[in-house]
């Protein structure tokens, strides 16, 4: 199993690299600007984004 961050910033690609060394980064593809319009505090509205691009790439990596 390969880890994949769901990211392209390279702030988090770059933290993590200090963490776990080798990973690939996948965008995710999800649209950030439609979720903002949901009036979500910020913490839910983290963890959606978070829930949707993970959610995103597993469907291109389901082994990862």
């Amino acid at each position: 199993m390969s880890l994949i961050l769901a990211s392209t910033s390279t702030y988090r690609r770059d933290l993590l690299k200090r963490i776990v060394g080798d990973f690939q980064c996948v965008a995710p593809l999800v649209d950030e600007e439609q979720e903002k319009g949901n009036n979500l505090s910020p913490l839910a509205l983290a963890q959606k984004l978070a829930r949707l691009k993970a959610e995103a790439v597993f469907k291109q990596y389901p082994q990862s």
